[in-house]
């Protein structure tokens, strides 16, 4: 536990004398009852206490050496025993040693007292201080070790004397240990004062939520990736292979590359190798999985969304081999989708570009082949159950791109979807049928969407007496290769004739991107 010190304000040219008075006087004891103890800095970078017996007659701002503030340790009589007076101290004759100790079995280490010893005693006198506070039996064996400075300890002999060891001075701290308990996470106080100098705070924040605050775990820097991930797993509360660790951007405060789970190095080398070495809280992502990390590494990650009978979006992120086809990655798809109990249960994959249907892959398809270019930033994939009449298309039955827009053909909106068209079908055929599918259009709303053929960018309207064709939308070229029930796959739709419905801009439910950067707040001086 840390103890809130007190301050004083005292000016530069009073004595020691005079803060020793006013010290004695604010706690409420004789001048006599309290030694002031002037912390300093040792050649090893530790600070301890020391002695200012014959620095008493000096202002303060010499004893600080111009440094502020000046920080002292307080030592007074026994408030239960007032007419007991300080230990004697002689600096030739004594040394000062705080007392601290580890307690392996709870992981704590507690300040006990300090005590002043001769020249002449033992260094296991002080094991009686330790019994009498925690009240151990006599024969409960006792370790004894010298916090030299941070990172290091070194084990004392409890038999040898004070006067034969190479170096002691006042104001040492000596730790004691019960050597006959095994330690809950350290058995020495070796071991965890080598933790203590390696530990460091991680924020770990949720990859997929941009408002997540995240956790704060104490790690050692000298960790693995592994020992990374069991800590993290156990507040998180579960399975280390389920979670996924990326590092931060530099230039934005939201995820960037993922690291590897055969990182070799240490968490200190981690944070080293993209420039985190500043005293600042460091930080990392995570995401929780729902298969094992090694096999998500050997796996590609393929984004898309998956669009409900419904209408609303829903983002998908599937993990798959490089060598799958389509239907392959389809089937995984199903593992985070919820089919309509109505539909016809089998999956299509569209390429979506500016709100137009590019391109619909057949299930033979492989997968390494449907990747966009990094120019078509627009370009999404969509997974969609078929309509159930779309499951079984006849001889005469062909599949049209449609599109939403409103004014011009290049202001698309909207999802974009197939529908199925029989060979020589009216317009008033197909308005009502596909009134039927959209159930949240009243029919009197859907009364003043225009129909258009939009041929090479130009929007030709549709009569009431249109009847439509394959030859409209399929060129002679696809129909010598495949039979028009199949003329969609595996070709640029956008290319192609293409169905506008014009109308009011409505647009949809959600959002089709996910944006996760922060709004920026602007006030106007």
């Amino acid at each position: 536990n840390t103890v809130r010190p007190s301050v004083y304000r005292v000016k530069k040219e009073s004595s020691i004398r005079d803060l020793e008075e006013m010290i004695a006087e604010n706690m409420g004891y004789p001048v006599e009852g309290i030694r002031l103890w002037v912390f300093q800095s040792r050649a090893n970078s530790t600070i301890r206490p020391a002695p200012i017996e014959n620095e008493r007659d000096k202002t303060i701002w010499e004893v600080a050496e111009k440094e502020t503030p000046l920080k002292v340790f307080i030592e007074t009589i026994d408030q239960s025993n007032p007419s007991k007076p300080l230990m004697t101290y002689k600096r030739d004759e004594h040394n000062i040693i705080f007392l601290k100790y580890f307690d392996a079995t709870t992981d704590t280490m507690y300040y006990l007292t300090h005590v002043f010893l001769s020249q002449d005693s033992c260094i296991g006198d002080v094991f009686q201080y330790a019994r009498d506070k925690l009240e151990l039996p006599a024969n409960v064996p006792l370790a004894l070790y010298e916090e030299v400075h941070a990172g290091r300890t070194d084990e004392l002999t409890p038999t040898k004397h004070l006067n034969d060891m190479e170096e002691v001075f006042d104001g040492d701290i000596w730790v004691i240990q019960r050597s006959d308990n095994t330690g809950k996470c350290h058995n020495s106080v070796d071991e965890y004062f080598r933790d203590l100098n390696n530990r460091i705070t991680v924020q770990f924040c949720d990859k997929n939520n941009p408002n997540d605050p995240g956790i704060q775990v104490v790690l050692n820097q000298k960790m693995s990736y592994s020992e990374v991930a069991n800590a993290v797993a156990d507040y998180l509360g579960t399975e280390p292979n389920l979670l996924q660790f990326f590092k931060p951007q530099s230039h934005r405060d939201i995820a960037g590359y993922a690291i590897k789970s055969h990182f070799e190095g240490t968490l200190k080398d981690l944070f080293m190798s993209y420039g985190q070495r500043t005293k600042s809280p460091k930080k990392l992502f995570y995401l929780k999985l729902n298969i094992a990390i090694a096999e998500l590494e050997s796996k590609d990650h393929f984004r898309c969304t998956w669009l409900n009978k419904h209408r609303e979006e829903t983002v998908l992120s599937l993990y798959v081999a490089k060598n799958v086809t389509i239907a392959e990655l389809l089937e995984e798809a199903k593992k985070q989708i919820e089919l309509s109990p109505d539909g016809s249960g089998t999956l299509r994959l569209l390429e979506v570009y500016s709100y137009r249907i590019h391109r619909v892959f057949s299930d033979t398809v492989s997968y390494h082949n449907i990747q966009p270019s990094m120019a078509q930033q627009t370009t999404c994939y969509r997974v969609e159950e078929i309509p159930v009449e779309d499951t079984q298309l006849g001889a005469k039955d062909f599949l049209i791109p449609v599109a939403h827009f409103h004014q011009t053909i290049f202001q698309c909106f909207n999802h974009p979807f197939l529908f199925k068209i029989t060979e020589g079908e009216s317009l008033q055929s197909v308005r009502g049928r596909m009134l039927e599918r959209f159930k949240d259009i009243t029919e009197k709303e859907f009364e003043k969407y225009k129909f258009s053929l939009i041929t090479h960018g130009r929007m030709t309207p549709l009569s009431d007496d249109f009847t439509f064709n394959s030859s409209d939308f399929i060129t002679n070229v696809d129909k010598d290769t495949k039979p028009i029930n199949e003329a969609h796959l595996d070709v640029f739709l956008h290319s192609r004739p293409w169905l506008g419905l014009e109308h009011a801009l409505k647009p949809p439910k959600r959002s089709r991107y996910t944006y996760v950067e922060k709004p920026v707040k602007i006030h106007n001086q």
